[in-house]
């Protein structure tokens, strides 16, 4: 059984696009996943048509990807930097102080756009809820900062 070259809607323009995008996920991610496994990805790699002036005989001297400058979101990586460090404060103060099955809530004061974040860091937190600038801060909570940028609060 062979894989269909047809797609089932859109524009000749916009199935080549889908194909060309497709091509160009599956060269990258197998050159990427090569060093870790060699003999899957240079099998996979063999199979694919050759677009462009790649005329690497194999995958093992194909030239391995680099970052471009679109691809790397400078906003986003500090952002994402803030969410790591704020989940790690939390988890350290709530171990600090609670056993480890404890499920406190924990109410974040911070100036930064995390709020798309907040799902996702109630999870790595291990908290019960997660506020993000509440109007009062109950008493009865641990403190942990990450530098001037967020306030970490543990309701113990």
């Amino acid at each position: 059984a062979g894989v269909s070259t047809q797609s089932t809607g859109g524009t000749d323009a916009e199935q080549t696009a889908a194909r060309h995008t497709l091509y160009t996920c599956l060269d990258v991610g197998l050159r990427l996943i090569h060093p870790f496994m060699p003999y899957i990805s240079e099998e996979l790699w063999q199979r694919l048509p050759r677009l462009g002036d790649e005329g690497a005989p194999s995958l093992v001297v194909a030239a391995y990807p680099e970052c471009r400058g679109v691809w790397w979101d400078a906003h986003l990586d500090s952002t994402m930097e803030l969410v790591k460090t704020i989940i790690h404060t939390a988890r350290s103060t709530k171990d600090a102080y609670l056993e480890s099955k404890a499920k406190p809530e924990v109410f974040l004061i911070s100036s930064e756009p995390i709020g798309a974040f907040l799902t996702v860091m109630e999870d790595l937190v291990g908290c019960s809820s997660l506020h993000l600038n509440p109007s009062a801060v109950p008493i009865g909570t641990a403190v942990g900062t990450v530098g001037n940028r967020c306030e970490v609060h543990v309701l113990v």
